[in-house]
């Protein structure tokens, strides 16, 4: 634990719970196709990319292992990691027009494209936790109200808002649809 932040439950912020876990692998997955198909999309050199590919592969491994701890680190890895390739594939893909035609230099569009795609790489792992985080909360809320008799596909063959209360010494099943509104039906106790 750190000076100044409580560790939650589950672990440090951003969790070595499944879902910090997952969040990080698919942060790292993102780096890895970002930084890999920027690099093919700006033609490097084979060994850059296959240095590239190992390089992300290490990442994702540490990022993986390191769930909810260090991620700031690792998202700043993340960004440094792709903001190379993303620049020559920006240049690549937007060619700069000169007077003459086509010049090789860097203008401030390359430079938003780049930093776009480094910001979005960088919080990953941010933003797959606040998609999935109400998502699974929303999840378990709707699975935890299921009967557990309706979960295993077996019904009472009582209507599914039949109820009964105890009124005197009798059970009077209150069921719409059953009788006429009002008119209790005695059942057996």
């Amino acid at each position: 634990m750190t000076a100044g932040r409580a560790a939650s439950p589950s672990g440090p912020v951003g969790g070595s719970s499944p879902l910090g876990r997952a969040a990080a692998t698919s942060a790292a997955l993102g780096t890895a196709v970002v930084a890999i198909g920027a690099a093919l999309v700006a033609d490097a050199h084979p060994s850059h990319i296959a240095v590239l590919a190992l390089a992300a592969a290490a990442l994702a491994v540490l990022r993986f292992l390191f769930a909810g701890a260090h991620n700031g680190l690792f998202s700043v890895v993340s960004g440094a990691m792709v903001a190379q390739p993303a620049l020559y594939a920006s240049l690549e893909l937007l060619p700069a027009l000169g007077a003459a035609g086509p010049v090789s230099t860097v203008t401030g569009l390359h430079i938003a494209v780049t930093t776009t795609v480094v910001a979005a790489v960088t919080g990953a792992q941010s933003m797959c936790l606040a998609i999935a985080s109400p998502t699974v909360s929303r999840l378990r809320r709707a699975l935890a109200s299921i009967p557990a008799d309706a979960a295993r596909g077996r019904t009472s063959g009582r209507h599914p808002l039949a109820t009964r209360r105890l009124v005197g010494a009798m059970c009077v099943a209150t069921s719409p649809g059953r009788s006429p509104p009002g008119s209790p039906v005695a059942l057996p106790v």
